[in-house]
């Protein structure tokens, strides 16, 4: 993992303060790099900005887009957060438009 954490740093040159914009689509890929951007956080002082879109084309879209939504609520809502934290991460996750 340690590699993983050098790689975004030096690769990406992530910074203290910086705002990270991340395209999440439920699936593997998109939430291990989520999870693995939220570890960072707090070390960086990261702002994460999280984008989701359904665009309503198969029938499991709207179920998947709600499985979305409750793994950002247990990712970014972790127990090290502060309450106005989590009230400010939850506000914003509910005011996401799946």
């Amino acid at each position: 993992m340690e590699e993983v954490y050098n790689f975004i740093k030096k690769d990406i040159e992530l910074k203290s303060d910086d705002v990270i914009v991340i395209g999440v689509s439920g699936g593997p890929d998109s939430m291990c790099l989520l999870n693995i951007l939220s570890d960072l956080k707090e070390k960086y002082n990261l702002e994460i900005i999280v984008a989701h879109v359904n665009h309503k084309k198969r029938v499991e879209s709207d179920e998947e887009a709600q499985t979305t939504m409750n793994e950002l609520q247990s990712i970014l809502l972790n127990e090290k957060s502060s309450l106005e934290e989590k009230n400010n991460a939850y506000e914003k996750i509910q005011n996401m438009n799946f």
